[in-house]
């Protein structure tokens, strides 16, 4: 990849910080607000903060395939910088058989990057793994 991302990541970032995702009804407008499609690419990404604490970043190929995850190594770096060592991974499929994969950086209350097993003691999240232990 030739270009630079973090300008795009960076745009995704400041929208993202609007504010949190919930169970609200804007949920989806949020969303919306807070994606892009790169047709360059093939990708759909978007960023969220979660309420429960953690930046969610969501990417999946436009035609619905199925990617290999190095495929993604620039822009992990360009959403998630010198925070990577903190940062978990989750693949799943969509009930429309979409592949869609989820990066997350876990948050103090003060939105402060913090590890995984800090965040997780009071939240039981099971599914996650770490981004440096995904299957190349």
């Amino acid at each position: 990849m030739t270009r630079d991302l973090v300008p795009v990541a960076d745009w995704l970032r400041k929208r993202a910080m609007a504010r949190e995702f919930d169970d609200s009804t804007d949920a989806m407008d949020y969303a919306r607000d807070c994606s892009l499609q790169d047709k360059t690419l093939g990708l759909y990404i978007m960023l969220t903060r979660n309420a429960d604490k953690f930046w969610h970043l969501v990417m999946a190929d436009l035609g619905g395939k199925s990617r290999e995850l190095s495929d993604f190594n620039e822009w992990i770096e360009a959403f998630f910088k010198i925070h990577l060592d903190k940062v978990w991974f989750q693949e799943d499929q969509t009930a429309e058989g979409l592949y869609r994969y989820s990066w997350f950086l876990c948050c103090d209350d003060n939105w402060r990057p913090v590890k995984f097993s800090q965040w997780n003691e009071t939240r039981g999240y099971v599914s996650m793994i770490p981004r440096e232990m995904m299957p190349q």
